[in-house]
């Protein structure tokens, strides 16, 4: 298996990318609620932080191993600032990240439902995920 290293932040020379990839895996879920991609892509750069954001630098090929290397990551993070939870949310149209999150111990709670609007967000709805460490 490939190695892969998760880094905590990122720099401005990284910004335009890392705003980048973000879009690329959440302009399915905003895309209809925040426009155009020039648009979104630009509040995106201006407003990411690094503060909040934990980097997986891979090769090809090790994408699934890496969703759960960044779960581990997040809940360490978690750990390191004293925090006791970690809150997701999974959306219905997406069970395999709800899989993933259930074998990495978090449990299902709260589930919100949206189907009035499923136009708009392209799911109808969601469920709060919870691990306690």
């Amino acid at each position: 298996m490939s190695k892969f290293t998760i880094s905590a932040g990122f720099t401005d020379a990284e910004r335009s990318e890392v705003a980048r990839l973000y879009w690329q895996a959440f302009s399915a879920k905003l895309g209809k609620i925040l426009g155009p991609d020039a648009r979104t892509f630009a509040l995106f750069t201006q407003i990411i932080s690094p503060e909040f954001a934990l980097i997986a630098h891979h090769p090809v090929g090790t994408a699934i191993s890496v969703k759960t290397a960044l779960l581990h990551a997040i809940k360490d993070q978690a750990k390191v600032l004293g925090l006791r939870h970690v809150r997701l949310d999974v959306i219905d149209i997406n069970p395999r990240a709800q899989a993933l999150y259930l074998r990495e111990g978090f449990v299902p709670g709260q589930v919100e439902d949206i189907a009035p609007l499923q136009w708009v967000f392209g799911h109808s709805r969601s469920t709060r995920v919870t691990w306690t460490a």
